[in-house]
């Protein structure tokens, strides 16, 4: 378009999805609005910018304030698009901070009928959250937070399954580890998202069925854009509106089938046994999966990693100046002689820019991965 001084030119513009998310729903189960102490953004102005970012799923997580986005979105006709569940932000100073969803609204009472946070410990915020009637999600958040990050704060170290207690920071402090989903990617910090991974990986191979998520945690309307990143999960009805709580908790405790990305948008699958689930087999038996990759053309990534049981089994290429939605496709056998697991990671070293940048102007570069796909290997006769 050439727009001339004095003058006004109009266009009109449409935008088309170029990648099948068929099967899946997208969410964002970790944001901000005017409720929170350290946001502006009005109840309005959030399910808009959830909505223009093409999510289908919202969770509300102000602090300790539990807000119900329903009555905007019914207000703005903004239903055939977007649902939302109610949720809240434990937040505390001394053991980090915990989102606990889909959670009631209790109109008139403390925060909205928020569970305690300040002052208490873990154990009793996450008995808090899961108070009747009612299944919940516990949702650890940022655990590298440093002093917002529970893991740093109660000096957990996952590749010990152990606590350091030099490393305790307050006597509320008390590490448990019953919890259901480790938020693994916050915002646009791919650095720390890459720790908390190895973090991630080194439960898993405890035998921790821990699900990942990856969430904006947006608190404005730039910078930390709601969705990126955003998760994708699987369901049997992908339409706005056709999940219920029930089926959300499920996916996210009990499935695990999710998946989580800023832009590539990585899928795995072993036969008809998809992310999430569990194959088992004979031992020195191979299992065959298949990982794809479908991106929008202005995402750059140019490494595809398959993961076995926490190491690199496999690193794929890809060029990054592609535009294809279908970026990658591959197939791939791998041995297992005891339990173990699969997941697949694209990452990229090119800047997202200019649709996705991070606050002055920092690169944030591509970061998708799935959720594992179990392998249990039958004991000898």
């Amino acid at each position: 378009m050439t727009v001339r001084a004095g003058e006004e030119t109009k266009a009109s513009l449409t935008l088309h999805r170029v990648v099948d998310t068929s099967g899946w729903i997208s969410g964002d189960f970790h944001q901000h609005a005017i409720h929170s102490f350290d946001s502006a953004v009005t109840l309005e102005d959030r399910v808009l910018s959830n909505a223009a970012e093409g999510l289908e799923i919202m969770v509300s997580s102000d602090h300790d304030y539990v807000t119900d986005y329903d009555p905007i979105i019914d207000a703005l006709q903004l239903r055939p698009f977007l649902d939302a569940f109610p949720g809240v932000e434990v937040t505390t100073s001394t053991v980090g901070h915990f989102n606990c969803y889909p959670f009631p609204v209790t109109p008139g009472a403390r925060g909205a009928g928020a569970p305690p946070s300040e002052g208490h410990t873990p154990a009793e915020i996450f008995a808090a959250c899961r108070r009747p009637p009612g299944e919940r999600v516990v949702q650890v958040n940022h655990p590298r937070g440093g002093a917002n990050g529970y893991f740093d704060l109660t000096g957990f170290d996952p590749a010990h399954d152990a606590v350091q207690r030099d490393r305790i920071r307050h006597p509320l402090a008390q590490y448990v580890p019953d919890y259901d989903v480790l938020e693994v990617f916050n915002g646009k910090r791919v650095k720390m998202a890459r720790q908390v991974l190895s973090d991630w990986f080194d439960l898993l191979r405890q035998g921790r069925r821990i699900t990942a998520t990856g969430n904006s945690d947006t608190h404005t309307l730039t910078h930390d854009n709601a969705g990126y990143p955003r998760n994708y999960l699987k369901v049997e009805d992908d339409r706005p509106g056709a999940v219920d709580a029930a089926e959300l908790v499920d996916v996210l405790k009990h499935k695990r089938a999710v998946v989580v990305t800023n832009g590539p948008l990585v899928f795995l699958s072993a036969g008809e046994t998809g992310v999430g689930g569990t194959v088992r087999i004979p031992p020195g038996k191979r299992v065959t999966f298949t990982v794809t990759v479908r991106a929008a053309p202005w995402v750059r990534f140019d490494t595809v990693e398959v993961i076995r049981n926490g190491e690199v089994y496999r690193r794929f290429p890809v060029d990054p100046e592609r535009t294809e939605v279908e970026r990658f496709a591959q197939t791939i056998d791998i041995p297992f002689e005891r339990s173990g697991w699969v997941v697949a990671v694209a990452r990229g070293e090119e800047p997202l820019a200019p649709v996705v940048v991070g606050r002055d102007d920092e690169a944030v570069t591509a970061l998708g991965f799935t959720n594992p796909i179990w392998v249990e290997v039958a004991a000898g006769p």
